[in-house]
């Protein structure tokens, strides 16, 4: 009505990544330790050593560590995904389908979160559902 406050916007930047990604790193890291054990697979065996090399110095941290640290490790991140969803690929069927999904999840949770990546102004409500968790705020 007439006599209701205007929303707040807020702009800003919130550097978290995108959950869909970091949330299968651990998968993803036991799909490449097998690769690496069971097949051979000398490239998951170089991306272990990449990821493990710049990941380690901060894993034991005991204070405050800030999201910054692993951004380093991120582009090992990406290709033991990588990985995991050619080795998906390649089996056909449904596996092939949770590849697709996977990668169009991806591309939804990018959109969703995009404005907190850029600073693009958007509805005080709009940054408070994106706010899952209590220690994101």
């Amino acid at each position: 009505g007439a006599n209701e406050a205007p929303e707040t916007w807020i702009r800003g930047i919130l550097c978290i990544g995108n959950p869909v990604i970091y949330w299968v790193l651990v998968p993803a890291f036991v799909w490449n330790v097998w690769l690496a054990m069971k097949k051979q697979n000398h490239f998951s065996i170089l991306i272990l050593i990449g990821f493990l090399s710049q990941w380690l110095w901060w894993a034991f941290v005991g204070r405050v560590t800030f999201f910054l640290y692993f951004l380093t490790a991120v582009p090992f991140a990406a290709m033991m995904i990588s990985v995991v969803l050619e080795d998906l690929w390649r089996r056909q069927g449904s596996a092939r389908i949770l590849a697709g999904v996977y990668l169009a999840a991806v591309l939804v949770s990018f959109i969703y979160w995009y404005p907190l990546y850029a600073g693009i102004p958007i509805p005080g409500a709009w940054f408070r559902q994106h706010m899952w968790f209590q220690s994101w705020i």
